[in-house]
C-alpha cells in the first residue's frame, strides 16, 4: 500500500532500536505460538515491548509460558461464553488486556463487567470517532483503529491507564 513499507522480522527490530518509545501488538492470524517464539529469539532486549494477542483461553497459557508480561486476550474467535471470559478473568489478574467487536461489548455487558473487574477493554475496528465515544459506556476505554489519531480526533484515542 501506498506509505507502508514491508519489514522482516530483523528490520523491525532495527526500526523499535531507534523508536525506543513503541510498542507492538501482535496480530498473528496463524501459528501464534510459532511466531511469537521467533520474536523472542529475534527481539532480545525488546522483548518486554511486545504485547502479544491470543485468541482463546487456551493459547493464553502457553503464550504466558513463554515470558510474556503483557497479553492481550482478543475474543473475536472464542466460542466462550460471557461467564466463561469473567471468570478466565477474574483467576488472571495479570491479563494485560481484552478486546472484543463493538457488538460482544454491547450486547450482555460483557464490556462494562470487565471494566468494573479492573480490566482494560479494547475494541476493534472502530474508524469514527462518534461511534468510540458511543461504546465507551459499554466498557470500552480503547479502540482499535485504521486512522483515527490522537490529534486528528481530540485526544480521546489514548490509553485511559495512564488517568
Amino acid at each position: 500500500k501506498k506509505g507502508l513499507t514491508q519489514m522482516s522480522i530483523d528490520d523491525l527490530m532495527d526500526w523499535m532500536d531507534v523508536h525506543q518509545y513503541v510498542e507492538i501488538v501482535t496480530d498473528v492470524k496463524e501459528n501464534n505460538l510459532a511466531a511469537l517464539q521467533l520474536i523472542l529469539e529475534k527481539s532480545e532486549h525488546n522483548t518486554d515491548r511486545f504485547i502479544p494477542q491470543v485468541y482463546s483461553i487456551k493459547e493464553y497459557e502457553k503464550i504466558q509460558a513463554l515470558g510474556f508480561k503483557k497479553i492481550i486476550l482478543t475474543l473475536y474467535r472464542t466460542k466462550a461464553w460471557n461467564f466463561q471470559i469473567l471468570r478466565f478473568a477474574e483467576n488472571h489478574p495479570e491479563l494485560f488486556a481484552m478486546t472484543m467487536r463493538p457488538e460482544r461489548a454491547r450486547q450482555g455487558g460483557l464490556g462494562l463487567e470487565l471494566k468494573q473487574a479492573g480490566f482494560f477493554v479494547y475494541a476493534h475496528t472502530i474508524n469514527d470517532q462518534n461511534e468510540f465515544e458511543g461504546i465507551q459506556k459499554y466498557g470500552i476505554s480503547g479502540i482499535y483503529t485504521d486512522f483515527l489519531t490522537n490529534d486528528e480526533q481530540t485526544g480521546l484515542i489514548h490509553d485511559l491507564r495512564e488517568q
